[in-house]
């Protein structure tokens, strides 16, 4: 009966097991560096389009903004700088965009804080008087 129930057991796990002989192993994370060495098959230091296109498909993508002397072929410091510009473009973005969401402390006046720009420290303006009823130098026409 032991025998069994032992045959029943395997027969239920068979499908779990080849099932985890057959799921692919995670690749573990590459950096940019790893990519860029892997793809430059030459291994001359320099990135052509066509390496970019088979084996680091965001070079291939970026490449006209990434070689901005017309080289026809990118290095890693060029990779380097492009990163450092895409990382500043993404975290300081240019004040001048009037659609571009602000920081909070920016949205209501009169709040202490400190300017977008980092540089001064927002205001509180002056308090505007309201009059209390308005009042008319001419008669309202009739129609």
């Amino acid at each position: 009966m032991r025998a069994v129930g032992m045959a029943a057991v395997a027969l239920l796990l068979l499908p779990v097991l080849a099932h985890a002989n057959t799921t692919p192993a995670k690749q573990p994370h590459k950096t940019w560096e790893q990519r860029f060495a892997a793809a430059n098959t030459t291994h001359d230091g320099h990135l052509t389009l066509e390496q970019a296109k088979a084996g680091y498909k965001t070079i291939a993508h970026h490449f006209s903004d990434i070689d901005t002397t017309g080289k026809g072929y990118v290095t890693e410091n060029d990779v380097r700088a492009w990163r450092a510009q895409q990382k500043a473009a993404h975290h300081h973005p240019a004040n001048s965009d009037p659609l571009r969401p602000r920081p909070a402390y920016a949205r209501f006046p009169g709040v202490q804080g400190v300017a977008p720009d980092g540089n001064q420290p927002l205001s509180t303006p002056p308090a505007t008087q309201v009059p209390a009823k308005a009042t008319l130098d001419h008669a309202p026409a009739d129609n």
